[in-house]
């Protein structure tokens, strides 16, 4: 009795031939009904596609099927600018074989994966040119407005007696400047004011000369404007001083606080977790368990900025703080009661508890639990 033939696909495939565009007249499945192909029938197909198809073309489907898989803009172009010649004809038939309707196994997926992945980091990832404009600081900022300023003013010493009503001080005032523009203003115009000055005395005569076309009296009226105008500078000046903010010492940050600090996250053995230590900061009661030693630790604060942390040790504590060394029997009765009650009750049952009394170092570390912060 003659065997029946199996098929290279395993199940039987429908497969609709459409004419190849290679000269070799072979046909190129199309697949349907969710079909996947077993070791050998796969092979084959493999060896179809390479006996028929370009390099061109492996790459080409590549792309198409990366496009199609979660592949971003920049890969799928990193991948068409990869060289040709580096795409595996296999790599080419698997995304080609998927595109047309067949369902990939695991294998066929990873190795479609791993060889795009490999053939993107041949190509180098476009530089994003951003264009940049140039800022000017604002110190920059600041000189250029002041250079400006002092320009203005230089406008008006050219016509300094129409402008002898110009009040520099209240100009500054309204204008709420820094008091660099005063400092500007005293650097710019003292030289000039001690120029005039000797001037107005007479005894230069190369000044004399220079400010021949001046009258004696509009030579005073002149030193007087610009020695006007370096006193205003100078009263404006200290104004600013003397309103400066004193600087106040930033307080440091939650994480710098709690850098170095040590705790227990959990006792199994008495089911209790630690709280966010963050809680601690600022609160004004705080109660710690250590189950290597079954003790239990309260802590209360100074005033009212509550605690703070510094390395591994307790900050603005005060000395009614205390710890007891209770029996391991009682732990299970007191240890939800300071977790969960009222803090009026919370402390009177710490207070009530039997057990060793001893006072306490403010050290935190790696045996506490971190039970409540109030």
């Amino acid at each position: 009795m003659a065997r029946k033939s199996q098929s290279l696909l395993g199940k039987k495939p429908k497969i609709k031939v459409r004419a190849s565009k290679r000269s070799l007249g072979a046909s190129e499945p199309t697949f349907t009904d969710g079909q996947s192909l077993g070791i050998v029938a796969a092979t084959e197909m493999y060896n179809f596609y390479n006996a028929t198809y370009e390099q061109s073309d492996f790459q080409k489907w590549a792309v198409t099927w990366a496009s199609k898989n979660g592949y971003t803009k920049d890969d799928v172009s990193r991948l068409r600018a990869a060289s040709k010649s580096l795409v595996q004809p296999t790599l080419g038939a698997i995304c080609r074989m998927s595109d047309r309707g067949l369902i990939l196994n695991d294998d066929q997926k990873s190795y479609a994966h791993a060889r795009i992945r490999s053939l993107i980091e041949t190509v180098e990832p476009k530089n994003e040119v951003t264009s940049i404009a140039t800022r000017k600081s604002p110190a920059e900022i600041l000189k250029e407005n002041i250079s400006k300023f002092l320009g203005e003013l230089e406008s008006m010493l050219d016509d300094w007696k129409s402008n002898t009503s110009f009040n520099l001080y209240e100009k500054l005032t309204a204008m709420e400047a820094a008091g660099s523009y005063a400092k500007a203003i005293i650097q710019h115009y003292k030289p000039v004011a001690d120029e005039l000055k000797e001037l107005v005395a007479g005894k230069s005569p190369d000044l004399n000369e220079a400010y021949a076309y001046m009258s004696k009296t509009d030579r005073r009226r002149f030193y007087d404007f610009i020695d006007t105008w370096i006193k205003d500078a100078e009263m404006y000046l200290s104004g600013k001083k003397a309103v400066r903010k004193t600087r106040v010492a930033k307080k440091p940050s939650t994480d710098k606080m709690l850098n170095g600090l040590k705790y227990l996250q959990e006792s199994i053995e008495h089911k209790v977790k630690s709280i966010d230590p963050a809680k601690i900061l600022g609160a004004k009661v705080l109660y710690l368990f250590n189950p290597k030693y079954n003790e239990i630790q309260v802590y209360h604060s100074n005033d009212d900025t509550g605690f703070s942390i510094k390395g591994t040790t307790l900050q603005n504590w005060n000395d009614t703080s205390n710890k007891k060394k209770l029996r391991a029997n009682a732990l299970p009765e007191i240890l939800p009661i300071l977790i969960s009650s009222t803090p009026a009750r919370a402390a009177k049952v710490f207070a009530e508890a039997k057990g060793t009394s001893n006072a306490q170092n403010g050290r935190i570390n790696d045996n506490c639990v971190i039970l409540r912060a109030i």
